[in-house]
């Protein structure tokens, strides 16, 4: 069975809307003591937590404690699973191998 939790991260603006948005982040824990923790600021892995053969558990992912950590860091994208113009580059086009 896997547990959800959902608690505040903090708060950036938006910087299209220039409005405050609260930032969440989801941990996702199972049984087997593992656990992913996930941000909505953009698509950010923010923890990826498993146990190793002696039971130990290690952090697999590169992340920060906090939001204005991951602002600070910019352009760097840490934990991001897709970059800031992802699915926004009109008509966009690419050449590989010779073949468009």
């Amino acid at each position: 069975m896997v547990i959800v939790q959902e608690e505040d991260f903090g708060t950036i603006t938006d910087p299209m809307t220039k409005q405050k948005v609260k930032v969440r982040r989801f941990t996702l824990s199972n049984s087997q003591k593992m656990s992913v923790q996930l941000l909505t600021l953009g698509v950010n892995i923010a923890s990826v937590r498993l146990p190793d053969k002696k039971g130990q558990i290690d952090e697999l992912s590169l992340s920060f404690n906090n939001v204005e950590d991951y602002l600070a860091s910019q352009p760097a994208y840490i934990g991001a699973t897709m970059g800031r113009v992802a699915n926004r580059v009109a008509n966009g086009r690419f050449i590989l191998n010779g073949k468009r």
